[in-house]
């Protein structure tokens, strides 16, 4: 069939590529409560808190340069984008609840804890990044379809920016409300090593309530990206002529609005 006899990109398509845009959910709230996260709940160093937080930044635009042209390179009977998209996508999800998870161990098992997970929280963030940019190139040959599902993609990311910071506050303040309470500042106990365990008890919650928030957004994140794997057909002799396609349109993940 012939580019002017293909029918245009259905809304069904639009949409389920659309949806691609909830990975700005997690991102948007990694890049707001990791360093508070890592300093005030996991209780590291500031210096490296900060460092983890704007490493990942960094990081993630490197990671660029890696993958488009690993990307540009993969030919699968299943095509070239979508092998991307579920394998990241498999390890996106369990690694960014793993991030939000503070192990029981000594400071230095911590660090290497921390460094390990961000570094593959990363790698797979910036691999589903470039790749549900570069599908939208093989979705339609027709580039006023291609606009259209990039608008629905940057519609639904707006939408999961606020959905995610509203998500995690809920969560996180229902584990955390039980500080305002009258004991909370120690006034009714006369004992400070009673203080001491209510300060702990209180920190179990709050770390509570961060893992649980991480697992719902990765639970969301996971539908979300999964329906242009299922709800789209990857049309892949639109790239043919091109040879530079995956790289298309990308930008570093971490200039995302």
């Amino acid at each position: 069939m012939s580019v002017g006899e293909r029918k245009p990109l259905s809304l069904v398509s639009k949409i389920c590529f659309g949806l691609s845009g909830f990975l700005d959910m997690p991102w948007t709230v990694f890049g707001a409560y990791a360093n508070i996260y890592l300093v005030e709940i996991a209780q590291l160093p500031p210096l490296f808190g900060t460092s983890v937080a704007f490493g990942g930044r960094a990081l993630d635009a490197v990671c660029n340069f890696i993958v488009a042209p690993l990307i540009e390179k993969t030919d699968t009977r299943w095509g070239k984008i979508k092998p991307w998209l579920l394998g990241s996508l498999l390890l996106f999800a369990p690694m960014y609840t793993l991030v939000w998870y503070d192990p029981d161990v000594v400071l230095e098992g911590k660090l290497a804890w921390y460094l390990v997970l961000y570094i593959l929280f990363t790698l797979a963030k910036t691999a589903l990044a470039v790749s549900t940019r570069t599908y939208v190139m093989y979705l339609s040959p027709d580039s006023e379809d291609r606009d259209s599902a990039t608008a629905y993609r940057g519609l639904f990311g707006l939408v999961s920016m606020i959905a995610g910071i509203a998500i995690h506050g809920q969560i996180v303040a229902s584990y955390t409300k039980v500080q305002i309470g009258p004991c909370a500042n120690g006034t009714n106990n006369p004992v400070n090593t009673t203080n001491s365990t209510m300060d702990h008890a209180l920190l179990a919650e709050e770390k509570t309530g961060y893992l649980i928030s991480a697992g719902v957004i990765a639970a969301i994140t996971f539908v979300c990206i999964l329906a242009p794997v299922v709800g789209t057909t990857e049309q892949r002799d639109n790239a043919r002529g091109g040879g530079t396609l995956c790289t298309v349109g990308v930008r570093p993940s971490g200039a995302d609005p």
